[in-house]
């Protein structure tokens, strides 16, 4: 993130005061690019970061029953929930359930 944070200083904010259009040069263009990459990868390893927490969180023991409108009901155990079970629910219905929170 760091390098990402020295592009956009050199780079991408002095064209953005202008605010006008302005033009890349080639050499400009590869290293937006590479800003990009930096970007990504910390966008990704920020979100990887969160997912291992969540599944850290999570007891050994601990069955998550999924309640299903129309359906039966569906029961996850660990390896399951850390394979099949979204981030986002893990973040906002597993972990609290699970921790008694």
């Amino acid at each position: 993130m760091i390098k990402a944070k020295e592009i956009y200083q050199s780079l991408i904010r002095p064209k953005l005061s202008i605010r006008k259009r302005f033009v890349l040069s080639k050499e400009d263009t590869v290293i937006l690019f590479n800003y990009l990459e930096f970007v990504q990868s910390s966008i990704i390893m920020a979100f990887t970061a969160v997912e291992c927490l969540a599944n850290d969180l999570l007891p050994d023991n601990f069955v998550y029953v999924e309640k299903r409108k129309g359906e039966e009901d569906k029961s996850y155990e660990r390896k399951d929930i850390e394979r099949w079970i979204s981030t986002i629910d893990k973040l906002a219905l597993v972990i609290p359930q699970a921790l008694n929170i």
